[in-house]
């Protein structure tokens, strides 16, 4: 799998590099699976204190939160990610002041590295497990207490983002209608209960590199067929696909038209990589400009040709013609064909997107690193068997604000994915050590879910339309695990009266809690 693991190059990897170079010949690089557990990237475990204050109507007024972090023996994404996980704190609710202290250690045991969440995802548990705490309190539905403090388009956080396109509110009233939120809440002494969650995610970071930034190449053949060159590299989310649809799109032909290189580092431009939810929207734009531009020369030949002017031309349906106009015109072959014979042009068309994005001041806490964020919600429903204090998933109910679907069966496809993920990293997924070595180095021993045990899965998307965005489109591949673990320990909850405050859930504790709550263990 590609999330995030591979961000890092470590000992074996320069080994192949220079095998490579010495022979001249591919290097193939392959881990035992208990090499994949004891010497690759793990994420970071975290120990948060978390201090919530709150008016009695709901406001939220600050968040206070001390982070230990475990660095594992070496460094690799650490110190970035620990502040990624600080600015999720003020990047989703309104909220009058934050402080974090954080502090990143090193153990004797796997070390830390990238992995999908990027420290947003351990800091979500925390808080969202305590906007639970707080609605029970006040006495308050954790959907409205949510709904109240819900940023909005506009908005400027307190580390200094504009938030300039915002779905969250939206996604909130989805998952609670389609889950039948109200209705179930009201259900109590069945040992089942729903519980809510809300995260945010980025569309790209500027966190590394002092640019952010992608270009592409698209090239129009004399048969009307088009290729697409982008460095961005498909890993299994479906981007190839993707930047196919975008381009096809401004040239106004259809997709099997376009056939795609990426990744390949001879004859593709320049991206800095699969991570950060950035390459829809960065590669996205990338691939845009550079159809745009190969489109602007041929409407120029076209023009000259039907004595109009390029501003009029226009390119659908395999065709380009004047404006208002179809049948006045050529096919999109035709057309091509036309710069050829006419003008000897291929018509080349680059493009280079760097979003308007900055470095974070350290010292501050502050900046706009990312241009713009992904909004969503998830309710899970769950079961708990008295008997064994296991936690059944029966239902995940998501929304997502996605700016424009532009491929709305992959963005499900992510959803569904994200949800079994953050399913296994809440009930199943748990390394074991003994003096930093790895007791449980095999899926014998550690557990993950498998297609037996993943939900119902029901997704709905939110489409605001982002300013920026191609076509409007947000990076969504990442933020969808995020309220997965807090959504389900709320569901715990309501369910059990039992809060659950580490993943992943030990059903030894879940037993534990029936009995201090006096709740039979009988089957059925």
């Amino acid at each position: 799998g590609g999330f995030g693991g591979k961000r890092d190059l470590v000992e074996p990897g320069f080994c192949a590099i220079l095998l490579s170079k010495m022979t001249g010949r591919p290097v193939r690089l392959a881990y035992t699976r208990e090499e994949e557990f004891t010497v690759t990237r793990h994420r970071h475990a975290m120990n948060l204190r978390l201090k919530v204050g709150a008016k009695k109507d709901g406001a939220l007024v600050f968040f206070d939160c001390t982070n230990i972090t475990d660095n594992g023996a070496f460094n690799s994404r650490g110190p970035v990610i620990v502040m990624a996980a600080g600015q999720s704190l003020a990047s989703l609710y309104r909220v009058q002041g934050v402080r974090y202290d954080v502090k990143l250690v090193y153990t004797n045991t796997a070390a830390g590295g990238a992995f999908r969440g990027f420290g947003n995802l351990q800091i979500r548990f925390g808080l969202e497990s305590m906007l639970d705490m707080i609605a029970e309190k006040i006495g308050m539905d954790p959907v409205e207490l949510r709904l109240k403090n819900a940023i909005q388009t506009g908005y400027n956080t307190l580390d200094k983002k504009q938030i300039i396109s915002c779905g969250l509110s939206e996604c909130i009233r989805e998952v609670a209608s389609t889950s039948s939120w109200r209705e179930k809440r009201k259900e109590t002494g069945t040992l089942r209960g729903v519980g809510v969650a809300c995260y945010e995610y980025v569309s790209g970071s500027r966190s590394f590199f002092p640019h952010d930034s992608s270009s592409a190449s698209v090239k129009i053949n004399d048969d009307g067929g088009v290729i697409l060159f982008t460095g961005a590299a498909d890993i299994g989310q479906g981007s190839d696909t993707t930047l196919s649809q975008i381009a096809a799109e401004i040239l106004g032909i259809d997709l099997d038209q376009v056939r795609i290189f990426s990744a390949d580092t001879e004859m593709c431009p320049m991206d800095l990589g699969t991570y950060s939810s950035r390459v829809t929207f960065i590669a996205g734009n990338a691939v845009k400009l550079a159809a745009q531009e190969a489109r602007d020369q041929l409407a120029q030949v076209v023009a000259a040709e039907l004595e109009s002017r390029p501003d009029d031309i226009e390119f659908k349906d395999n065709r380009v013609f004047v404006s208002g106009s179809p049948d006045t015109g050529f096919s999109f072959k035709q057309a091509a064909k036309l710069a050829l014979n006419k003008k000897g042009l291929i018509a080349m068309g680059r493009g280079s997107y760097d979003p308007p994005t900055i470095f974070i001041d350290y010292e501050k806490g502050e900046g706009q690193t990312t241009a713009t964020f992904s909004y969503g919600a998830q309710v899970a429903e769950v079961e708990v068997n008295p008997v064994t204090g296991a936690v059944k998933v029966l239902n995940i109910y998501s929304a997502t604000d996605c700016g424009f679907a532009i491929n709305p069966m992959a963005i499900q496809g992510q959803a569904e994915g994200s949800v079994v993920c953050a399913q296994g990293m809440t009930l199943y997924e748990r390394p074991f050590f003994d003096s930093g070595k790895v007791l449980n180095p095999s899926f014998l021993d550690y557990h993950i879910p498998t297609a037996m045990d993943a939900p119902p899965i029901h997704v709905t998307l939110v489409e605001t339309i982002d300013p920026l965005g191609p076509f409007g489109a947000k990076g969504v591949s990442e933020g969808y695990q995020v309220p997965g673990a807090p959504a389900i320990a709320n569901a715990i909850y309501h369910a059990t009266g039992i809060r659950v405050k580490e993943v992943p859930v030990d059903p030894e504790e879940i037993l534990k809690g029936l009995d201090e709550k006096g709740i039979s263990r009988r089957a059925g």
